[in-house]
Order: C-alpha cells, then structure tokens, then sequence
C-alpha cells in the first residue's frame, strides 16, 4: 500500500507526496551534522521538493534495539510511519489504533507504537504509525516540533530553532 499523506508548503498551498518508496536506494545524507545550532543540508530524493534525514527508531523498554533508515520529512503527517517488519524487529508491539486520513482522501484504521526517535542528535519519544507492506518511513511533524526542528522546503534543509515553543 503506498501511502500519501497531504503536506503543507508556505502558509497555504497543500501539495501532496506519495511516500512510496520511489526513493529507495538514494543513498545517505550528504551531511547529517548532529552538533546543536547546525543545520543538516539534506540530499535530495526522487520526489520534487522531499527532504530526508537519518532517523533511528528505539525501544524504549529495550534501547539498545533499535533500527536505522532514511526518512522522508513530511511536515502534513502528524506522527511518523515505519514498516511493521521493522517495528517488529526492534521488539516494539502495537498499543493501539487510529484512523488516518490518506492524501487520496481514504481513511484507514492503523496500529501505532509508542518509540524513542532520534535524529540531527537529537532524542524525542512520540507515535509511530505501523504500516503494512513496503513503505517508505516517514517523519511526521509532531516528532520535528518536539526536537525543535523546522522544515526549509525551498532549500530542503532542517533548521533546529534557537529555543523551542511553549
């Protein structure tokens, strides 16, 4: 199943990225720089306008199980998506269920997990969608706020905030 989720660009204009794993075999970050007040230059996936950054997703219970991947940034998804082989792998299991409204307007019911994800050094807990089938992951806003990052669509880049919002 591929998933579409509807993106924000600017104030207004909604687009949409099929987050299909159109981009897979991009290849890593050309620079991913950790050290805080940085910004990560992103490379650019096959998708106009994707932005992609090295995520880790951890167990919580478990830390040391974790699984890394190339993330497309997607600042119209609310949590972040990963596939369920890879949730499965780390130990996590489904705590519930939410309907989720796609780009094409469906609605589906999936399963989330809560998880450590960690990226641009820096650590936040939230909700990972678990997907079916081969999906590209996905890092929904709600993650990018809490790690106080911002989205330069135009340039592709991560910004992190000189403090976050209360």
């Amino acid at each position: 199943m591929a998933f579409g989720f509807k993106r924000r660009i600017g104030k207004r204009r909604d687009a949409t990225i099929l987050a299909k794993s159109q981009a897979k075999g991009a290849g890593k970050p050309t620079q991913v720089c950790p050290a805080k007040g940085y910004t990560a230059l992103l490379r650019r996936g096959t998708l106009m306008g994707a932005t992609q950054v090295t995520v880790t997703i951890r167990n919580p219970a478990q830390p040391s199980r974790s699984w890394e991947s190339l993330f497309l940034v997607d600042t119209g998804a609310t949590d972040s998506v990963v596939p369920r082989s890879c949730i499965e792998a780390i130990g996590l299991k489904p705590e519930g269920q939410r309907i989720y409204e796609l780009a094409d307007g469906r609605e589906v019911k999936l399963d989330f997990a809560r998880a450590f994800i960690e990226f641009m050094g820096d650590l936040t807990a939230g909700r990972v969608v678990i997907a079916d089938g081969d999906v590209e992951p996905l890092l929904g806003v709600t993650a990018l706020e809490s790690a106080g990052i911002e989205v330069d669509p135009v340039n592709q880049r991560l910004k992190r905030l000189p403090a976050l919002r209360l």
